[in-house]
C-alpha cells in the first residue's frame, strides 16, 4: 500500500502524445490512488478539458514536446490555477527554458515508484 502522501483521490492531468507512455503515466496515477484526467495528446485538447471541467486538478504531468508544440503555455495556465506542474520528458534539464525550470522535471519513463517519490516532495492541493 502507498504512503499517506500518495495521491489519495486527487485528480492528475496527463498530457502526453505517445500512447504507451501516456498509458504508463495513467497506470502509475491509478496505482497511487489518483484520478487520471486524460491523457490528452495536445495542448489544445488539455485546454478544452480545463475549460469544461469543474473539478480541481492537483497535479499535471506534461510532456514538453507534443507533436512539435511545447507544453509551456499550458504550464503557465496551470500555474495560474495553482496546479503543481511536472514536466515528464526525455530531455535534459538544461533544455527547459529558465522561466519554466521552477517546475519539477521527471525523466521518462514515469514509473509508479518515481512518481510516488516526487509526490512525497510536493505540497499538493487537497
Amino acid at each position: 500500500m502507498t504512503k499517506r502522501t500518495a495521491l489519495n483521490g486527487r485528480r492528475v492531468l496527463i498530457v502526453e502524445d505517445q500512447y504507451i507512455i501516456a498509458d504508463e503515466m495513467n497506470r502509475a496515477v491509478l496505482a497511487l490512488g489518483g484520478v487520471p484526467v486524460g491523457p490528452f495528446a495536445s495542448v489544445e485538447q488539455a485546454h478544452c478539458q480545463l475549460e469544461q471541467d469543474e473539478g480541481e486538478i492537483a497535479l499535471a504531468l506534461l510532456d514538453v514536446n507534443l507533436g512539435g508544440e511545447t507544453a509551456y503555455p499550458l504550464a503557465d495556465e496551470l500555474e495560474a490555477r495553482k496546479v503543481a506542474v511536472v514536466f515528464a520528458t526525455g530531455y535534459e534539464d538544461w533544455v527547459i527554458p529558465p522561466s519554466h525550470r521552477k517546475h519539477r522535471i521527471m525523466q521518462k519513463p514515469v514509473t509508479r515508484a518515481a512518481l510516488e517519490r516526487l509526490i512525497q516532495r510536493l505540497d499538493l492541493r487537497s
